[in-house]
């Protein structure tokens, strides 16, 4: 259901397009850039890095590295 709705919410078309315009590049993404991101689709932080590695944008160590983060910071 969870993977359902991130992919709802956040489609990979139009994630990756903010990525052409944005200019990430694969496997660069900063957590700034995923803070911003998460304004632009309006999903929970967790959520948007779960997608980033579900569409292999991000690699799994740093999705650990993403999810290890406290949601505060």
């Amino acid at each position: 259901m969870h993977r359902f709705v991130a992919a709802f919410l956040v489609p990979e078309e139009v994630l990756r397009n903010e990525f052409n315009i944005r200019k990430i590049e694969t496997n660069s993404i900063e957590m700034s850039e995923v803070v911003e991101l998460m304004d632009v689709f309006l999903v929970p932080y967790k959520t948007l890095v779960r997608r980033l590695y579900e569409i292999q944008y991000i690699r799994i160590e740093q999705c650990n590295k993403f999810l290890a983060e406290e949601d505060r910071n």
